[in-house]
């Protein structure tokens, strides 16, 4: 920027603009926090920390963690999901991922049955998969329902000699 009153250039390092008025450098990350770059003090140009300028403020935008309907944001823990969308759950091991939930009794597309349970052997497995000898019935809104297949046994003739 040129600097009328001094003739001369005013550089203003890397996160901070030139502020005519004040006729000097303004460091963006005191206007808007998180904020690594701006040319006003009208709007972020960089957020950092994976952040995005909206509504004024750099922020965790959670439209791009699928599910994710609200997440926070802390410099310790970086972004995390808060809720998700019903039938899925927020992962132990990456707060950003939201999951299917198994047991919870919502039918999601990654899951053969969903009885509303974590119990194997019931027909329906602990991982929502439908278990060896059984035949499970999924209806909208409703539980899965599990029934034991009918087993013909056809009989063994041992002959002793």
């Amino acid at each position: 920027m040129w600097n009328q009153t001094k003739n001369q250039f005013l550089n203003c390092l890397t996160g901070s603009y030139y502020n005519s008025s004040t006729t000097g450098c303004i460091n963006c990350s005191s206007l808007f926090q998180y904020c690594f770059d701006c040319t006003s003090n009208i709007a972020c140009n960089t957020c950092g920390y994976s952040l995005s300028f909206i509504n004024n403020t750099c922020m965790p935008n959670c439209i791009i963690y699928p599910h994710c309907t609200s997440c926070s944001f802390s410099i310790a823990n970086g972004i995390s999901c808060d809720n998700c969308t019903l039938g899925y759950g927020i992962s132990p091991q990456d707060q950003t991922l939201c999951i299917t939930i198994c047991g919870d009794g919502i039918l999601m597309p990654t899951e053969q049955c969903d009885d509303g349970n974590k119990l194997s052997g019931d027909g329906c497995s602990a991982s929502c998969i439908v278990e060896d000898y059984f035949n499970c019935t999924n209806v909208a809104n409703s539980l899965s329902q599990c029934l034991l297949l009918e087993l013909s046994i056809s009989p063994v003739c041992i002959v002793k000699n």
